[in-house]
């Protein structure tokens, strides 16, 4: 992984960027597991009065923070579009417009509940019955939007396939996180200091790579200063020189 951001995804003209957005998730994750250590400490009785500073809550502070970079990385992406008559960039604006829609709307849990129901899922392995459902609605959505993205990048330039690249490569880290954490929370949330660890990662984890994501296009329709930097070593002043 580190090797392929070294090489691919270099950011100088989004640094400022990076730097604030990355500042404002370490800010939401250090709330969120400060007001969960006072809970489990005792000090809070009723959690529900702060889900709106923790991460794995709906319509949190974090998640309201996490709709609006959707929302920048889609009018960017229409704004790339323009700029670059490159069409094949709207496979990218559908994805996260669902990843939007999803989330603010709670598709995927409405959705799962209505499969389980219709198709009378069991549970197994660990999972309820409406988890089944919504890896199905995950499923099938995925595939409808991968294979629009996969006709745009077939008829797509040179360059959209390179940057695809990227973004594919950071979209695998955002399902990993996404899907394949909240499954393993649902297994193993049970136990309140396993499922605050899955969660912590699971929601942490999404939102750092929706800030990369977005910054990768910011710089895209910025113009290339002099020299760019790698976005490994933005934290190394030194080197800048």
């Amino acid at each position: 992984m580190l090797k392929f951001l070294q090489k691919d995804l270099t950011v100088e003209v989004a640094k400022k960027l990076l730097l604030r957005l990355l500042f404002i998730d370490l800010i939401f994750i250090i709330i969120h597991i400060t007001v969960c250590l006072v809970y489990y400490l005792g000090y809070i009785e009723d959690f529900g009065e702060y889900n709106f500073l923790v991460l794995t809550q709906d319509e949190s502070y974090a998640e309201v923070f996490q709709y609006l970079k959707y929302i920048a990385f889609i009018v960017m992406t229409i704004y790339l579009i323009s700029i670059e008559k490159a069409y094949a960039y709207i496979s990218w604006v559908i994805l996260f417009l669902f990843f939007l829609l999803d989330d603010s709307l709670s598709l995927h849990e409405l959705a799962g509940e209505f499969l389980a129901e219709k198709y009378h899922f069991e549970p197994k392995f660990g999972l309820r019955a409406v988890d089944f459902g919504e890896l199905s609605f995950v499923a099938v959505m995925g595939l409808i939007i991968l294979s629009a993205l996969g006709i745009a990048y077939f008829k797509g330039g040179d360059v959209f396939k390179k940057r695809t690249h990227v973004l594919l490569f950071l979209l695998g880290f955002l399902v990993v996180f996404g899907v394949g954490f909240d499954m393993l929370h649902e297994i193993l949330g049970e136990n309140l200091k396993v499922g605050f660890v899955i969660g912590l990662i699971e929601d942490g984890g999404e939102m750092i790579i929706v800030t990369l994501m977005v910054c990768y296009i910011y710089q895209l329709i910025k113009p290339v200063e002099t020299y760019r930097i790698n976005i490994l070593t933005i934290f190394s002043p030194n080197k800048n020189k």
